[in-house]
């Protein structure tokens, strides 16, 4: 037990209630800002709380992991990723490889079920309504807009970068996001894929570089570059001991700047290597990057005592000096983290800073400014000052006021037309000047009074190209602002209020990008729907639950809208096995909450009988929550430090188990060593008496006797501590298995006993285990004790045959950390909670007593009024083994409509061109059925057509391809190009070399059809230089045929063509 690791985990002083919260009827929005965890007596805060997530998690993972364990562990990625391809999400669009192909080399035999798919549930959106559409999701750390298309790429703390080619800010459709890095090797702290920055070349919108590690949470370790949007990506050398990006300037195709928790990194080449900046920023964090000129940057530093200072350089990052700053009002001492923004004049720019005089820090009331490149700094005044002059809710005790978490929130962005005009935001609200910081206004309020709501805890900006859009970065996700200059700013009509003309929070929806500890889901007959329900446990997002996709109807397990029902952060969760209404969450020290309605409303505190619930030194941050033996539903467990608590109703009560034979509870204040922290701990399923706990120091503790007595179990071979997991044979209460997540390479991670815990075996040596990587949870499967998952920080792995080999379980799961795995008591399915990238459901065979109905065929291609026949079969059925046969509609006709199992249906296709479905239905069980996709076309007769079919292109520049198919099912196409880079979405770079290129358009029905791209450049003198001797040989031939000067095909030199050159000189 790390001593500094627990004595950082403490408790604000608890606030008082939110009085005054008078909710607007059928508001979302109101109903989050009066949920359990954000009011009473239990409120850590009216805000997000990172700094008792960080120490948190330093505690649990034993502290940060070294660049030496990053490396390894993205080694083990990388191998992970070339073993299992097979089974991982494909490319950009995260499609499955048509074909599985042969096993590679060294690959164990698969498990039975290791080739379905897992299938993404969200949450891809929260409720909403029509006076507050807002959706949020998980903390983005950069956003990149591309500089002539809708393209618009979001760097998300914990899940990775999502691409989005719809992005129009006054669009009316959703936008469509894509996760780009799903498979990218970089295996953060937490196991997930852990992102600091991203950023676009200038010279190429195509090449983009991406830094990992977060500036808070997860560590990382690499940097990547793409040429080709995000489809593909390559890893830079050179990263000295980096583990987190802070900034990433790209000043031209070859000149990047990398601002690290190791300094600040400079790269010639383009991305592909890196060596440590001279003078000033070679040492400590370089927190923030801007450029003024070709050759003029600035970056803000911060030393390892947290003090921060600016360096500029006026040589391209040859050499640094530190600028000087005057009118700060404290010590440089007392000088935190600073973050700057440089205007688009080519001298100005504007800094943000921290001020660590007072405990917690602050962003001091206004900004620093310099007009010569950075050179010197000098604070402006301010008359009416950001922070101070927040306009708090009067009624609210936890509205404490804007500016602080200053080492966490920062941000600040200056207009690119108008230097007066600057942009910054903390933790509560974001604000404006327009006269150069002497002035400022609120423009959004965290609790919405009265201003437009926008989340809280500011992290980055980006502004479109034409400057009419900005976008910000904070803990709910990304918020358009469509309208940043609008004056007066919007009030706000009630508490929470929405204005998307103003700014925009709906474009959140579909970014599964949230962090999740722990899923919970049930089987119960009652509700009809209870197998579709679900809760999760998440940071900084609550507890969230499943909601149908039309108000007060059944689920149908298709939803992705999950609605935060408790607040706060949200840790463990369960559903009653038997009864779907019932529901349990957690927050922070065993704090729990009780839903009787299927958490159809908040949940009530449900934590009597618990002694040390909501004291800090004596309960966890993240409590857990396990379900009892199968033989008693109501009964469920929950922990402190050094105790476990049962309930026999399904937390009504609670009352403590004894504790002989357990060493004395841990307790933060005092932190003595060898005192119990229990990690984690679990009931047998098939033993009422049965229970374990995974503890501090590599202990494990056994109970047979109901916690009568405790034994402490034998060592487990090779462990370096931090257990995380536990679990018993459900069968055989004396089979037992345990995990770890343990930082180190040469460790064990997963052990298995076979008598009573008296000794331990590892099994996760040689034997198709990812070894030397953290493992979460396991759970062994409920119909075979010899097949068991577990979850680890690169998906869901699987064994057959109790732990002797395993394979990578399921397909199109990313390389993401799952932190918790829950089972169908009947096997027919798994949910996993992912550390960054949502919950997934994976469907497994039908169990061996249920009805099931198979086809002989699952897809197929019929031409228009042609036939073809489908044979289905039923499984474990009693006394019926008919089918009844459907079409989708418009689809064609089967004949006949039923048919005894074996027995063959014909089906006619429709005369229209389309994609239809096939369904066969049990008819003994309606709910066992099978489906088929029938693609309906003649593929002789399939036309593509590419708009248009010529164009004339600058060397470098971007244009928009269309396609269009004619007699396909769908207007589906892939872009290739011979010269130059094309997108999925037909957005064409022209080369840098001048050519005659071609763009291909192909169906995937098939059809193809070509474009003729000329890509031309503006030397066109031919020295080598685009300089005014240019424009001369121009003019020299304006108004003639020239082939040369006339740069876009129009037949004659004129002025479009001089439209074209003037730009580029």
């Amino acid at each position: 037990m790390n001593g500094w690791a627990t004595r950082s985990i403490s408790m604000l002083t608890l606030f008082a209630a939110m009085s005054g919260l008078a909710a607007q009827e059928g508001s979302p929005g109101e109903r989050r800002r009066d949920l359990p965890a954000r009011k009473g007596p239990r409120a850590l805060s009216g805000q997000d709380r990172p700094d008792l997530r960080r120490d948190w998690n330093l505690f649990w993972f034993g502290g940060l992991a070294s660049p030496g364990y990053l490396d390894f562990k993205n080694q083990r990625a990388a191998e992970e990723v070339r073993r299992w391809s097979h089974l991982l999400p494909k490319g950009p669009a995260a499609k499955l490889l048509a074909s599985a192909g042969p096993s590679p080399s060294g690959a164990q035999p698969a498990v039975s079920g290791s080739g379905s798919p897992w299938v993404n549930l969200g949450p891809t959106a929260n409720l909403t309504s029509a006076s507050f559409p807002d959706i949020d999701s998980g903390r983005p750390v950069a956003i990149v807009p591309h500089p002539t298309t809708n393209t618009l790429y979001l760097a998300t703390s914990g899940g990775g970068v999502f691409r989005c080619d719809n992005a129009d800010p006054a669009g009316t459709a959703d936008w469509i996001w894509t996760p780009i890095t799903d498979n990218l090797p970089s295996s953060g702290s937490s196991g997930n894929v852990s992102i600091g920055g991203l950023a676009m070349s200038p010279a190429n919108a195509s090449v983009l570089y991406l830094g990992a590690g977060d500036m808070q949470d997860a560590t990382g370790r690499g940097f990547y570059k793409s040429t080709d949007g995000g489809s593909t990506w390559t890893a830079a050398t050179g990263l000295g001991n980096a583990t987190r990006t802070y900034a990433i300037l790209p000043a031209d195709a070859n000149l990047v700047l990398w601002g690290t928790n190791d300094g600040l990194k400079i790269s010639t080449n383009g991305g592909s290597s890196f060596t440590a900046a001279s003078g000033g920023p070679s040492t400590g964090s370089a927190r923030s990057i801007q450029k003024f000129s070709a050759m003029d940057f600035i970056c803000a530093m911060q030393d390892s005592n947290g003090a921060g200072s600016l360096h500029y350089t006026a040589s391209g990052g040859t050499t640094w000096a530190a600028a000087t700053i005057t009118g700060l009002g404290f010590t440089a001492e007392n000088t935190g983290r600073i973050t700057v923004s440089a205007a688009g004049d080519g001298t100005t720019a504007y800094a943000i800073v921290e001020n660590t005089t007072s405990d917690p820090s602050v962003v001091a009331p206004g900004v620093l400014k310099t007009t010569d490149k950075g050179h010197t700094w000098a604070w402006i005044t301010p008359t009416t000052a950001p922070f101070t002059t927040y306009q708090k809710n009067p009624s609210s005790t936890t509205d404490g006021g804007d500016g602080k978490q200053a080492w966490y929130n920062q941000m600040i962005t200056v207009d690119p037309s108008d230097p007066q005009r600057v942009f910054i935001g903390s933790n509560l609200a974001a604000w404006r000047t327009t006269d150069g910081g002497v002035t400022w206004t609120q423009l959004t309020h965290w609790y919405g009074y009265g201003h437009v709501y926008t989340h809280a805890d500011f992290h980055a900006a980006a502004w479109s190209a034409n400057g009419s859009t900005l976008y910000l970065a904070n803990d709910g996700g990304i918020s358009v602002v469509r309208a940043p200059f609008r004056s007066p700013v919007p009030s706000g009509t009630g508490i929470l209020s929405s204005d998307t003309t103003f700014i925009d929070n709906r474009r959140n929806k579909g970014l599964v990008s949230h962090l999740v500890y722990n899923v919970g889901s049930t089987t119960a007959a009652s509700p009809a729907d209870s197998k579709w329900r679900v809760t999760l446990g998440m940071q900084d997002n609550g507890t969230r639950v499943r909601q149908p996709n039309t108000p007060g109807a059944a689920l149908t397990g298709t939803e992705g809208v999950f609605e935060d029902r408790i607040g706060g952060d949200g840790f463990g969760t369960l559903i009653h096995p038997t009864n779907g209404n019932l529901m349990l969450g957690s927050v922070y020290y065993t704090d729990i909450y009780r839903s009787v309605d299927g958490g159809g409303s908040s949940f009530s505190e449900a934590s009597t009988g618990i002694t040390e619930s909501g004291d800090e030194n004596l309960a966890p941050f993240a409590p857990k929550l396990v379900p009892g033996d199968t033989a008693h539903p109501d009964t469920v467990y929950t922990s402190t430090n050094g105790k476990i608590y049962k309930s026999a109703n399904f937390g009504v009560s609670w009352t403590a188990m004894g504790t002989t034979g357990l060493p004395a509870p841990l307790d933060f204040s005092t932190n003595v060593p060898d005192n119990l922290f229990i990690r984690n701990f679990a009931a047998a399923a098939g033993d009422v008496n049965a229970l374990g706990i995974a503890g501090n120091s590599s202990r494990v503790y056994l109970t047979y006797t109901a916690g009568a007595s405790w034994n402490q179990s034998g060592a487990l071979p090779g462990s370096s501590s931090y257990l995380s997991c536990i679990e018993f044979d459900r069968s055989n209460s004396a089979t037992v298995y345990v995990g770890s997540v343990a930082p180190v390479a040469t460790a064990n991670h997963l052990w298995k006993s076979t008598n009573s815990g008296a000794t331990w075996t590892a099994i996760d040596v040689a034997n198709g285990f990812p070894f030397g990587i953290p493992v979460h949870v396991v759970k062994v499967d409920p119909t075979n004790a010899q097949k068991v998952y577990a979850g680890t920080d690169f998906g869901v792995y699987a064994t057959g045959d109790g732990g002797t080999t395993w394979s990578r379980f399921g397909s199109n799961l990313p390389m993401v950390a799952i932190r918790d795995l829950y089972v169908a008591p009947d096997g027919s399915f798994l949910r996993a909670a992912s550390f960054g990238r949502g919950v997934w459901e994976l469907q497994t065979s039908a169990p061996s007593n249920q009805v099931s109905v198979s086809l002989d065929k699952l897809t197929a291609s019929v031409s228009p009024s042609a036939t073809t026949t489908f044979t289905a079969t039923v499984a474990n059925f009693a006394t019926d083994n008919k089918v009844n046969w459907t079409v989708s509609a418009g689809g064609g006709t089967v004949s006949p409509a039923q048919t005894a199992s074996g027995a063959a249906a014909t089906y006619t296709a429709p005369a229209t061109v389309g994609i239809y479905t096939l369904t066969a239905a049990s008819n003994e069980s309606s709910t066992a059925t099978a489906a088929a996709t029938v693609s309906v076309y003649a593929p002789g007769s399939v036309v593509v057509a590419v708009t248009p079919s010529t164009k004339t292109l600058l060397a470098g520049d971007a244009f928009t391809f269309a396609a269009t198919v004619t007699n396909a099912p769908s207007q589906a196409v892939t872009w290739s190009a011979s010269g130059g880079t094309i997108n999925s979405a037909g957005v064409y770079t022209a080369s840098a070399t001048p050519g005659t290129y071609t763009v291909t358009a192909t169906s995937t029905w098939p059809g193809t059809a070509p474009g003729t791209v000329t890509v031309k450049s503006v030397d066109l003198n031919g020295d080598s230089v685009v300089d005014l001797r240019d424009l001369l040989f121009f003019a020299k031939h304006y108004g003639s045929a020239n082939a040369t000067c006339d740069l876009d095909g129009s037949g004659m030199v004129d002025d479009g063509d001089l439209a074209l050159l003037l730009p580029k000189l």
